[in-house]
């Protein structure tokens, strides 16, 4: 586990996993190593207001585990209560926000993976 600037990052091969933020900094742009994005790494950030995710993430925490069942999360940027950005990095080939829709986009599915409305960040 290492700690980045307020990223808790956990290092598994050559996987690097956003546990946690826990800045305090309104504008967060996602470390470049970073390869994938827990569901709950930005829970409770209040003063969050902008995330941009880098071109190096593939995986988007989405599914929690209980007694072995996966349950769809919707936990995803909860309580973070003044953000108002989420964009995608355009050299990201996974996910996208195209033309600067204000979510996240998993570009090969055309699937809506996250969207800000009404400065609630929400996960369908």
């Amino acid at each position: 586990m290492s700690y980045l600037k307020g990223f808790r990052i956990l290092e598994e091969d050559k996987e690097k996993r956003l546990v946690k933020y826990m800045g305090q900094d309104k504008n967060v742009v996602i470390p470049s190593n970073v390869t994938s994005i827990d569901s709950s790494a930005f829970d409770n950030c209040t003063s969050l207001t902008s995330v941009i995710i880098p071109g190096s993430v593939t995986s988007i925490g989405r599914w929690l585990y209980f007694f072995e069942m996966p349950y769809l999360c919707d936990w995803g940027f909860q309580g973070c209560t003044s953000l108002s950005s989420i964009k995608v990095d355009s050299r990201n080939t996974v996910y996208d926000s195209r033309n600067n829709c204000n979510a996240i986009i998993e570009t090969s599915s055309n699937t809506l993976v996250k969207i800000q409305l009404s400065r609630i960040a929400l996960k369908i």
